[in-house]
């Protein structure tokens, strides 16, 4: 359980003064209503060093109230690349949302390209699926079995789950190919 500290003033200023203090200042969106509390850095540090931190299910509390979430949109400073603002998703079970989930390739050893050298070129590392929060997949996985170099895994070839609607990608979208390794240069 992550806890909050609530936060009463908003605007520019009073975020800035928020990350003075070693916070970031973050919403939870619940029912059509936002509620609004800041996070230390150290645990947003702690948060964003975990694989897929970005649809993993977290326990907030604010005030009082508890709520289980993922991360909808984080902003992040321009230069320093740090995050200067949270947006959680308070997970509703019988709510439909676009979450951007990552995309993982299986069986690289099965892949006759990979293993005579090739080079696996993923094109798209996340998709955006609309899908019921409470059945959000960790990753959408592209099984590599038989595939040589040169060849290209779009989308249509890939097995999506049907509780998935993929957004915004065509089904003849490239995902990734295998690229043929370099032949050796010839010593002259």
């Amino acid at each position: 359980m992550i806890k909050l500290q609530a936060r009463q003033n908003f605007g520019t200023l009073e975020a800035q003064n928020i990350r003075k203090l070693g916070y970031v200042p973050v919403s939870i969106h619940s029912n059509g209503k936002s509620v609004h509390g800041s996070i230390s850095f150290k645990e947003v540090s702690q948060l964003f060093s975990e694989e897929n931190f970005m649809i993993k299910k977290l326990d907030l509390e604010l005030d009082g109230n508890k709520y289980k979430t993922i991360i909808n949109k984080v902003e992040f400073h321009p230069i320093h690349l740090r995050p200067i603002s949270i947006d959680f998703l308070d997970l509703n079970p019988s709510r439909l949302a676009n979450i951007n989930v990552p995309v993982s390739f299986i069986n690289k050893d099965k892949s006759p390209g990979i293993k005579l050298g090739g080079i696996l070129n993923p094109l798209v590392r996340k998709v955006e699926v609309k899908v019921l929060t409470s059945e959000i997949p960790s990753a959408i996985e592209i099984d590599l079995t038989g595939k040589n170099s040169g060849d290209s895994i779009k989308l249509k070839d890939v097995s999506i789950p049907e509780n998935l609607r993929v957004m915004k990608l065509e089904p003849n979208t490239t995902l990734a190919t295998i690229i043929a390794p370099s032949k050796p240069k010839e010593q002259s």
